[in-house]
C-alpha cells in the first residue's frame, strides 16, 4: 500500500493536510517510509480500538467537524479507494 499512497500524495497536495495516518510503530520507523501526511502513533492501538478499526490498514472520513462521513475502509484496496473517492470530490 506504501507506494500508493506515497503516489497518491504525490497527485494531491493540496489534499495531504486532510490526510492522518494512525501508525502503531515509532516515529522514526515512519518517517522512513517517506510518507509526508500527518502520522498519528498509536503503539498500544488505543485510538484504533476507540475508532473500532477491526483490521489494518483501516481509514474512514471525517469532515471538519469531526463527523465521520464514510464507512469503514479495511484493507489496502478499500483504504484507497477511499482515498480517491475523497480526492474526486475534493
Amino acid at each position: 500500500m506504501l507506494p500508493d499512497l506515497l503516489e497518491w500524495e504525490a497527485h494531491n497536495p493540496s489534499l495531504i493536510d486532510d490526510l492522518l495516518v494512525l501508525s502503531k510503530g515509532d516515529a522514526l520507523a515512519n518517517e522512513e517510509q517517506g510518507i509526508t501526511a500527518q502520522i498519528a502513533l498509536d503503539p498500544g492501538t488505543s485510538v484504533g480500538r476507540e475508532l473500532k478499526f477491526r483490521g489494518t490498514p483501516s481509514a474512514l472520513r471525517v469532515d471538519a467537524d469531526g463527523v465521520v462521513t464514510s464507512e469503514y475502509a479495511i484493507g489496502a484496496d478499500a483504504v484507497m479507494g477511499l482515498a480517491r473517492a475523497s480526492s474526486a470530490s475534493a
